[in-house]
C-alpha cells in the first residue's frame, strides 16, 4: 500500500500516489473500455449525434443495448473525440494521456457580460475537478473545472479583470481574477506558481465541452451525491504529476520552472516580479 501524502491546499505541489487497489481499479475500467471499443461499429448513427457528458446506449447490430461506462463517449469536436483512456476513430483506438483534443485551440472564453474576453492558445497542461471545500465555497458548486495553462498562452481580448485577493486553506492565498462589471471569475493564480500559471475556469469558455477533467482531486470532501467515473482517475487529497501528467505537459512546465523558482525567490526576499 503506497502513502498519501497530504496537501494542506488544492494549489499545493505536495503529491501522491493513491492506494494500489484505486489504480488497479482504474486500469481494469481501462481495459473494459477498450473492448467495448473494439465492438463498436462507426458507421453508427447514434453514435455520430450522441450527446457529450453521458454514457451513451447503442443500438446497432450486435452492440444493441450495451452501454459505454466512460463518460464523454463523443464531445463537440465530432467522431474521433477523447475520453479517459480511449480514443475511436475508424474503428481503432489508443491510449490517450489527456481529455483535451489539441486540434480545437485556440478556444475562446470569458465572463458572462462579455465585458471580459480572453483566448487560450493552446491546449492546457491539465484539467483538475476539484472538490475540496474552499473550491465549493468559493464557487457556491459542489466541485471546481480548472484548466492549468501557462499564463502567456492566455491572450486578453477586451477589458482586463480585476484581481481579488482571495484567502485559501494553505495560508498564501490566492488571486482570483474577476470581471470588474458582472464579477464571474475567470482564473486564478496560485501562490506556488504566482503569475507563471493561471487555473482559468473552464466553464467561462464558450465551448467548455472540449475540456473535461483529467483527474479528480480531493475527493475525500466531494459531496456524497457526486458520482465519479471509473473511467477518470480520482485522488483523496492531491497527486504526483509525474505519475498523471502527459510528457509534454511535465516538459511544458520545466521550461518554465526558472520564472517559477524567481518568482519564489522575490516572495521570500520581500520584492516583487
Amino acid at each position: 500500500m503506497r502513502r498519501l501524502i497530504s496537501s494542506n491546499d488544492c494549489e499545493s505541489g505536495q503529491a501522491g500516489r493513491p492506494p494500489d487497489g484505486d489504480q488497479n481499479d482504474i486500469n481494469k475500467d481501462w481495459t473494459d473500455i477498450r473492448s467495448d471499443a473494439n465492438n463498436i461499429r462507426t458507421g453508427s448513427r447514434d453514435l455520430r449525434t450522441a450527446k457529450p457528458g453521458a454514457p451513451q446506449r447503442l443500438a446497432q447490430n450486435d452492440v444493441h443495448g450495451k452501454e459505454l461506462r466512460a463518460g464523454y463517449f463523443l464531445g463537440v469536436g465530432g467522431w474521433g473525440t477523447s475520453w479517459r483512456g480511449v480514443i475511436i476513430s475508424d474503428g481503432h483506438q489508443k491510449e490517450s494521456a489527456s481529455m483535451a483534443v489539441s486540434d480545437v485551440f485556440p478556444l475562446d472564453g470569458g465572463c458572462t457580460c462579455r465585458v471580459v474576453r480572453y483566448r487560450l492558445l493552446k491546449k492546457p497542461l491539465f484539467v483538475h475537478c476539484c472538490h475540496c471545500r474552499w473550491c465549493q465555497r468559493e464557487t457556491g458548486a459542489s466541485f471546481a473545472l480548472n484548466a492549468l495553462i501557462e499564463a502567456d498562452q492566455v491572450v486578453h481580448l477586451a477589458a482586463e479583470p480585476e484581481i481579488v485577493h482571495t484567502p485559501s486553506n494553505s495560508g498564501q492565498g490566492q488571486k482570483i481574477a474577476r470581471c470588474p462589471k458582472c464579477r464571474v471569475a475567470v482564473w486564478s493564480n496560485y501562490m506556488g506558481a504566482g503569475p507563471v500559471f493561471r487555473f482559468v475556469r473552464v466553464g467561462t469558455l464558450d465551448a467548455p465541452d472540449h475540456l473535461p477533467p483529467d483527474i479528480h482531486i480531493f475527493t475525500s470532501s466531494k459531496q456524497p451525491w457526486v458520482q465519479l467515473p471509473a473511467s477518470v482517475p480520482a485522488v483523496p487529497e492531491y497527486y504526483d504529476r509525474k505519475v498523471y501528467w502527459p510528457p509534454e505537459s511535465l516538459e511544458r512546465r520545466r521550461a518554465v520552472l526558472p520564472q517559477i523558482e524567481a518568482y519564489l525567490a522575490s516572495q521570500r526576499s520581500g520584492s516583487s516580479v
